[in-house]
């Protein structure tokens, strides 16, 4: 009779009702990652504080302090990225 997508349905109606934020839970997703990233000791540290800093304004502050979301989670993910490769020596063609 409650299947699956009852259960989901239902789920979803009550995330809308609550007042969960996509916003907010993307950030809390990227938030983990950078967590993960700083736990491993890799990146470079200003670059990731500050990304650090705009993600918890998104994830805790109120909406009226917000930076352009979508700025900041472009520049989160290519700090990760480049969090995690790191630069390679240049070689020399000729």
């Amino acid at each position: 009779r409650f299947g699956r997508g009852w259960w989901l349905r239902w789920r979803s109606r009550r995330a809308q009702h609550s007042g969960a934020d996509p916003v907010r839970r993307e950030a809390g997703r990227w938030l983990r990652r950078l967590a993960e990233r700083e736990s491993t000791g890799s990146g470079t540290a200003a670059a990731l504080a500050v990304v650090r800093r705009d993600l918890e304004r998104l994830r805790y502050g109120p909406r009226a302090t917000w930076p352009n979301p979508q700025t900041v989670f472009r520049q989160a993910r290519v700090t990760l990225r480049r969090a995690s490769n790191p630069p390679r020596p240049e070689s020399r063609r000729r």
